[in-house]
């Protein structure tokens, strides 16, 4: 069973949100859903290898 990331507020005033990083794991992440992303830079999110 994965990860759920529902229902949250994340604010960063620099950099990144969020950043997923690389798994071999299948389904790690399940469901990403009602969040509230917000950033005073560039980009929301990431997704490191």
């Amino acid at each position: 069973m994965g990860n759920r990331i529902v229902n949250n507020i994340f604010r960063a005033n620099t950099g990144y949100v969020v950043e997923y990083q690389y798994s071999n794991v299948v389904n790690s992440i399940v469901e990403s859903d009602y969040n509230n992303l917000f950033t005073s830079g560039s980009f929301i999110g990431m997704m490191a290898l």
